[in-house]
């Protein structure tokens, strides 16, 4: 049985401040990341084979290109995406550890670990387990 789910473009917004998705959602988890059915990318965590191009990378930019592109708030982190999936691979890549996927430096920030945006993706979500099996899978573009 295949299950869908929405992954929610939360961004990176200081969540001190709160970001405009979550000033006025109330979908809000209590670590501060959004539910993932509340959002607008839907992946499928059942397959085998997970996408770099299909589900990784859309899933990047709906959680974290608000923040993280040119002129974004994040413009200097090291983490920008332009909006094309392979010319942003290397540095998805290189934010990412193959012998240690669950702790690697892109799903630590995404778990809110020295994130200014906070939490975008919970440890164990669907998100962070797409993110993970990717990774294990060879960072395959």
């Amino acid at each position: 049985m295949l299950v869908l789910v929405a992954l929610a473009a939360a961004g990176c917004a200081d969540f001190e401040r709160g970001s405009p998705a979550m000033r006025d959602s109330t979908n809000a988890t209590q670590d501060g990341s959004v539910r993932a059915e509340d959002a607008g990318v839907t992946v499928d965590v059942s397959i085998e084979r997970v996408s770099y191009t299909g589900q990784v990378y859309p899933l990047l930019l709906s959680l974290c290109r608000d923040c993280h592109r040119m002129g974004g708030e994040a413009t200097t982190s090291g983490f920008v995406l332009g909006g094309d999936s392979l010319a942003d691979y290397p540095t998805i890549a290189r934010l990412s550890s193959s012998t240690r996927p669950a702790e690697s430096r892109l799903l630590a920030k995404a778990t809110g670990q020295g994130h200014q945006g906070g939490v975008v993706i919970s440890a164990g979500a669907d998100a962070f387990e797409i993110i993970v099996q990717w990774v294990q899978q060879g960072l395959r573009p």
